[in-house]
């Protein structure tokens, strides 16, 4: 009998560490990121969209949308080429509208991207 205590409360203990190891561990939380850029008078933003795709990829965060503080007429056709090259189309874009800046590249890559790549961007050029 004496046996069968001692295996009894030796399963039970067992099985309430275990439990209760389980409930101490902390759940990691990935963060959620809104990317805010100026996209359109240099490209090292674009450098920063794409550690952003590849940590969303990896599991690191999950990005919520991005957002442009530049109202240039490509940026949110250049982000819609990025996020759609990195499989989430479907990302939130967000332009400032109003008195703001209005930049872009010189070397004239932003309207290539938003020329030569797949974009659900209507674009609309004020002259």
């Amino acid at each position: 009998m004496k046996n069968f205590a001692f295996f009894t409360t030796l399963i039970i203990s067992v099985l309430l560490l275990a439990c209760s190891q389980q409930k101490n561990e902390t759940v990691q939380r990935v963060p959620h990121i809104i990317f805010d850029t100026d996209i359109g008078p240099d490209y090292d933003d674009v450098g920063a969209i794409v550690l952003l795709h590849a940590l969303a990829d990896s599991g690191a965060c999950t990005i919520f949308g991005t957002i442009a503080s530049n109202q240039s007429p490509y940026i949110a056709a250049n982000l819609s080429v990025l996020n759609t090259w990195f499989n989430r189309p479907n990302l939130p874009i967000a332009v400032v509208s109003g008195n703001a800046v209005n930049l872009t590249a010189w070397q004239k890559w932003d309207s290539a991207i938003a020329a030569d790549y797949p974009h659900s961007i209507i674009l609309r050029i004020r002259c």
